[in-house]
């Protein structure tokens, strides 16, 4: 299978918080792997539907816009969007 992502990325276990935009709904999740153009994420109760969230994770609290490009149960990719 051929590699379609235009970025490297990091591999990760880290905690990890998802606000989906347009809702009160938040959920934790485990940020599994990083890129300068997104990220998968391992989340056991997330909604089924969901297109825009922000992601928060670090000791600092960084928060990133994302949208879903792919979802499956208990995982999901983001694509960051500015």
């Amino acid at each position: 299978m051929q590699e379609r992502r235009l970025d490297a990325r990091l591999l990760l276990a880290e905690n990890a918080r998802v606000l989906v935009h347009g809702t009160q709904a938040e959920f934790d999740c485990i940020l599994r792997d990083i890129s300068a153009g997104g990220a998968r994420l391992l989340v056991p109760a997330a909604p089924d539907i969901v297109e825009d969230l922000t992601l928060t994770y670090g000791a600092d609290g960084a928060k990133i816009c994302c949208r879903v490009v792919w979802q499956r149960p208990g995982e999901m990719g983001v694509m960051f969007v500015s």
